[in-house]
């Protein structure tokens, strides 16, 4: 029944978008032209999601949310325009402000995310996960809608959040894996663990194997 009813929705929305391009293509008016294509834009959202749907997948939201913030940028731009020809310089503001504040949202929800996750998972090394993944993805975001304040409102390129952020992707990691180790070899037995694969045992548990005279060097 799902399938039936995607495929009558998609096709209401498809004939909607052909009589938005007919109207954008011959509205006797520019306002006309302007609500066809603002128009046009909501029924493309409606499509993208039921494609997403149609598949299975909520991969495809994002893409509508960026069609969004990209078609009202560009009604009130197009309107603004006709009003008084100043379309470059508040078209522009209103985008940068968009952009930074679709990025503080964006880090703020995966932030969120990684706290809750916290509360939510069983153990540490399910644990792990949340912060080292999504809290670290949600100081990326704000970090980047940091760096393009700086660059598009105040006009000044700063390189402290690439920094910051480098450090962090590179620290992350190597920070969650010494807390794996820790709790292994306080809660978890050597003979619990499959074999290592290698030629010595895990290191969480072993000393490192001694290197021979001949190897060592100054």
């Amino acid at each position: 029944m799902i399938t039936y009813a995607l495929i009558f929705a998609m096709a209401c929305f498809g004939i909607g978008l052909l009589a938005n391009l007919y109207i954008l293509a011959t509205g006797a008016d520019l306002a006309d032209r302007i609500l066809a294509l603002d128009t046009m834009v909501l029924n493309v959202i409606a499509l993208v999601v039921l494609y997403g749907i149609w598949q299975g997948t909520g991969v495809y939201f994002e893409a509508s949310m960026l069609i969004a913030m990209v078609g009202f940028v560009s009604t009130v731009a197009y309107c603004r325009f006709l009003l008084r020809g100043d379309i470059i310089e508040s078209g522009m503001a209103m985008l940068a402000e968009i952009i930074i504040s679709a990025f503080l949202v964006i880090g703020g929800i995966f932030g969120l995310v990684g706290s809750f996750g916290m509360i939510k998972l069983q153990h540490t090394l399910q644990r792990l996960h949340a912060p080292t993944k999504a809290a670290t993805l949600g100081v990326g975001g704000v970090l980047l809608a940091s760096m393009l304040y700086f660059l598009l409102i105040k006009e000044h390129l700063s390189f402290h959040e690439l920094l910051i952020t480098l450090f962090l992707f590179l620290t992350a990691p190597i920070s969650g894996h010494f807390i794996a180790k820790a709790y292994m070899a306080r809660r978890v037995r050597e003979t619990e663990l499959p074999p290592s694969g290698g030629d010595y045992g895990w290191a969480a548990y072993n000393d490192p194997p001694a290197q021979p005279e001949g190897d060592k060097t100054a």
